[in-house]
């Protein structure tokens, strides 16, 4: 026997009455009436990932571009769940809201942001690309044969070698200081090689044919200066020279050019924007 306050809450709900108190007596059933409805609606979506395989504490946010009367905008946030999905609850219908993904400090979003306006309806497929940003600068390279080359040389030379390796001021060299090789690949078909997470210095690029020790090419690259959103591309030539000291070592004729087009990139939002327009549309 008593007195109960009795209120009911879920959100995007208004109840009449939203509230009333109830007098029980000992062993009573009581049944209230109360009317629920509707005002206010959610937004659903989707993070489509690009080279991430799962998100850890990522939110995502909608922020009203108006203010209340106290000069405060409506912000409601959501988690993104372990499928990816996300649903931002309590959005009030007339309003415009910027829905854009939060503590993305490594993380680019595209597009940075989704304008909408609420509704008297929820909001389905509000879709974002994910992606970590690319922190180091990252070099990679087509190898071509130009027209004059036989395609019997060209058999000849491959597996090609390309290596990569930190340029140091040999007046400083001793002993225990000799450059040592950074990194290399072989390349036996389709002439592509990528080198990553190199640091904003010169490094020395050297290409070679089959197992010889002698590069047919050795090329200066400066990524001292390289910054974000940098695309850089160019060709460069093996000389008669190189040709000469390979031919001499392995008894292999080559033509007289070599062309390698060399592409200098430090990922950032400007140049990735381009990369995945085609992928949100799938």
């Amino acid at each position: 026997m008593g007195k109960y306050f009795v209120k009911a809450v879920l959100k995007e709900y208004a109840f009449n009455p939203d509230q009333q108190i109830v007098s029980l007596d000992e062993g009573q059933k009581l049944k209230i009436s109360i009317k629920a409805r509707r005002v206010e609606y959610s937004i659903f979506g989707k993070m489509k990932m690009f080279g991430l395989k799962k998100l850890k504490e990522i939110d995502v946010e909608a922020v009203s571009e108006d203010v209340d009367v106290h000069g405060e905008k409506h912000v409601e946030s959501a988690i993104i769940e372990n499928n990816n999905e996300f649903v931002i609850k309590g959005l009030k219908p007339g309003k415009t809201y910027n829905i854009s993904v939060m503590n993305s400090q490594h993380i680019i979003a595209i597009p940075s942001s989704h304008q909408v306006l609420m509704k008297k309806q929820d909001l389905f497929n509000v879709e974002f690309v994910l992606a970590e940003k690319w922190r180091t600068v990252s070099l990679s390279g087509m190898i071509e044969f130009s027209d004059k080359w036989t395609s019997t040389e060209i058999k000849s030379a491959y597996p090609l070698k390309v290596s990569i390796q930190e340029k140091v001021d040999e007046s400083t060299l001793s002993g225990e200081n000799i450059p040592v090789e950074y990194n290399q690949q072989r390349i036996s078909r389709y002439n592509y090689f990528e080198f990553l997470n190199l640091k904003n210095t010169q490094y020395m690029v050297n290409i070679y044919a089959n197992e010889s020790n002698v590069p047919m090419l050795t090329q200066t690259i400066d990524l001292t200066n390289t910054k974000p959103g940098v695309l850089d591309a160019g060709s460069f030539l093996v000389d008669k020279e190189g040709q000469e000291s390979l031919r001499n070592e392995k008894g292999i004729s080559f033509g007289p050019v070599l062309i390698i087009t060399m592409f200098i990139y430090f990922m950032g939002k400007e140049t990735f924007d381009g990369m995945i327009s085609a992928y949100m549309k799938k």
